[in-house]
C-alpha cells in the first residue's frame, strides 16, 4: 500500500469548505520513480492497529488504510521529506500528520476499549450506570453542544483524546462535566457558512 488516494479527482466536484487538496486528504503527490516508503516500525503497527480497534482512525485492515506514504506539497523532490502520513478520513478529522508524531503524542495506551470491550463512542462507561433520566439528560447535553458548533463523532473523540490522553469511555464524571462546559464556551457555527 502506498498511495490510496493517487487517482486524478476534481476537486470542483466537491462541495466541501477546503483549504488546500492536501488539507482535505486529496492532494498526495505520486512517489518519485524507484523511492520505496520506509518500513513501519513494530511499535507504529502496534499503535494502528490498536488506534483502529478503538475507531480513532479508520479501522480497516488493521488501521493500514489510515495512512499514506506521502510528502508535503513543495517538498515533493525532497527525499527526506517522503514519510508515513495519518490521513483524513471520517475517522481523523484533520489534515495529515506525521504518523510518527501522532505516535508519540498519543502512546497506545491511552487508546482503552469501553468496559464491555466495544470501541468508545460518544458516552463515558459510567454513564450506562446512571438512572435513564439522568443518562439522557447526559446524551441531550452534549448533542445539543454537538449541533451549537457543528462537530461530528470523531472532532469530539479525538478533543478528549487531545485534553485527557484517554478515549471518550473512560472519562470520569468531573472530567465530562468539564468537557461539556469547554465544549460551551467555543464559538456556535455561524448558520450562513
Amino acid at each position: 500500500m502506498v498511495n490510496p488516494l493517487e487517482s486524478e479527482v476534481s476537486l470542483d466536484l466537491l462541495d466541501l469548505p477546503l483549504h488546500d487538496p492536501w488539507e482535505a486528504g486529496f492532494g498526495f503527490p505520486p512517489m518519485p520513480e524507484g523511492m520505496v516508503p520506509r518500513r513501519l516500525t513494530d511499535r507504529e503497527l502496534d499503535w494502528l492497529e490498536q488506534a483502529a480497534r478503538t475507531e480513532y482512525i479508520c479501522p480497516d485492515d488493521k488501521g493500514l488504510e489510515a495512512i499514506v506514504y506521502a510528502a508535503p506539497p513543495g517538498s515533493e523532490t525532497v527525499k527526506t521529506a517522503w514519510d508515513w502520513y495519518l490521513c483524513p478520513d471520517h475517522f481523523w478529522d484533520q489534515p495529515p500528520r506525521l504518523l510518527k508524531e501522532v505516535v508519540a503524542a498519543y502512546p497506545i495506551d491511552c487508546f482503552q476499549l469501553t468496559a464491555k470491550q466495544q470501541p468508545p463512542h460518544l458516552v463515558p462507561d459510567f454513564a450506562y450506570d446512571l438512572p435513564i433520566d439522568h443518562y439522557s439528560k447526559l446524551t441531550r447535553s452534549l448533542n445539543r453542544e454537538f449541533y451549537r458548533i457543528g462537530w461530528s463523532l470523531p472532532q469530539y473523540k479525538w478533543f478528549v483524546m487531545e485534553q485527557f490522553h484517554k478515549t471518550t469511555a473512560h472519562l470520569t464524571p468531573e472530567e465530562f462535566a468539564a468537557v461539556v462546559e469547554l465544549l460551551k464556551a467555543m464559538p456556535a457555527i455561524d448558520d450562513d457558512d
